[in-house]
C-alpha cells in the first residue's frame, strides 16, 4: 500500500472547505435567521400576491366603494414590502456574520428606513405609481363619483 502523500492547499479540493453546518451544526442565530427568512419571503409572497389582485380575494385591499381603506392601500403597497425587505435584510445579516456583509446590509437596511418612513407618516398620500392598473382604475372611479356628489350636494344646497 502506498503512503498517502499530505494535501496542501493546492491540492485540496475545493469542497474540502468546512461550511458552517458541516463543523458545528445549524446554531439558534442560523435557525432564527432561517425562521426569519422564511416568514419574509411569506409576507413578500402575500403582498405581491395582493398586489397583482388576480381574484376577488386579492383586491381585498382595495374595495369598491366610495370611500376606500387608506390604512390597508398604504400597507399592501408601501408597510409590507417594506418590513419583508428589512427581515430578509436582518436575517441575512444575522446569517452571514462578517464585517462586508454586515455593512452592507445595514446600508441597505438603512436605505429601507425611507419608505417605512413614508408609510408611518400618514398624511403623505401614496404616490400613483406604486397603484397596480386595476387599483388605479378603482381610485379613478372613487375621484369622478365624489366630483359627481360633491356637485349634487353644491346644486341641492344652493336650491335652499
Amino acid at each position: 500500500m502506498k503512503p498517502s502523500r499530505p494535501q496542501t492547499a493546492a491540492t485540496r479540493p475545493a469542497a474540502w472547505f468546512p461550511r458552517p453546518w458541516q463543523n458545528r451544526g445549524m446554531t439558534q442565530q442560523h435557525l432564527l435567521a432561517l425562521v426569519v427568512a422564511v416568514a419574509a419571503l411569506a409576507l413578500l409572497g402575500v403582498t405581491v400576491w395582493a398586489w397583482r389582485g388576480r381574484s376577488a380575494a386579492a383586491r381585498f385591499w382595495m374595495p369598491e366603494t366610495l370611500v376606500g381603506s387608506w390604512q390597508l392601500e398604504r400597507c399592501v403597497l408601501l408597510g409590507a414590502p417594506t418590513f419583508a425587505l428589512m427581515m430578509l435584510d436582518a436575517a441575512v445579516m444575522a446569517s452571514i456574520r462578517t464585517p462586508e456583509v454586515t455593512a452592507v446590509g445595514g446600508v441597505i437596511f438603512l436605505l429601507l428606513c425611507l419608505p417605512s418612513l413614508y408609510f408611518i407618516l400618514a398624511f403623505l398620500p401614496v404616490p400613483l405609481a406604486l397603484y397596480p392598473r386595476w387599483a388605479k382604475e378603482i381610485k379613478e372611479w372613487r375621484r369622478q363619483a365624489n366630483a359627481e356628489l360633491d356637485a349634487w350636494l353644491a346644486e341641492r344646497r344652493s336650491q335652499r
